[in-house]
């Protein structure tokens, strides 16, 4: 799931992480406030997802896959853009892309089984079960708060050891 947050009294777009949405409009922005503009994309992983054998009926005897609940931020990507004129930029006064994910512990709800489903493959059985996460919705943002607060300061760190 994607979401999109502005600031506070500023009109917020909506930017896809996957190159597609309207970040040409940035350099228009920051000319307009005269400031640089930060654009950030999260994502934040509610799952952990373990599996052992091949993965696969078709070429595999066994695979087993299970899920407990683990909240990480992974992936999340800062960048700074300036303009005095637009449309061009000085894209990427800083670019921080983090890749290693921010693992906050904590219990925020639990994995519950669902329906099952088995079917044969030729000599194979292939097995098919459902997973549903329940979720405890403030210690759920409680802790997405503390993986963003944590890659903010990460970022603001990097920021201020490398400014002109």
């Amino acid at each position: 799931m994607l979401s999109s947050y502005g600031a506070s009294g500023l009109p917020s777009w909506h930017v896809n992480p996957f190159g597609v949405g309207n970040t040409s409009i940035l350099p228009w922005i920051s000319n307009e406030l005269k400031a640089t503009v930060v654009t950030v994309d999260m994502r934040i992983n509610f799952v952990e997802i373990t599996s052992s054998g091949r993965g696969s009926a078709l070429f595999s005897s066994d695979a087993n896959v299970s899920a407990k609940p683990m909240l990480s931020l992974y992936g999340s990507r800062y960048e700074a853009i300036f303009s005095d004129s637009p449309p061009g930029a000085a894209g990427g006064l800083f670019i921080l892309d983090r890749d290693e994910p921010i693992v906050v512990s904590g219990d925020f709800g639990a994995i519950k089984k669902g329906a099952s489903s088995t079917r044969k493959i030729g000599a194979n059985r292939s097995s098919k079960s459902g997973y549903t996460m329940v979720a405890n919705p403030k210690k759920f943002k409680a802790m997405s708060l503390k993986a963003i607060q944590a890659s903010n300061a990460a970022f603001v760190g990097f920021a201020n050891d490398n400014k002109p």
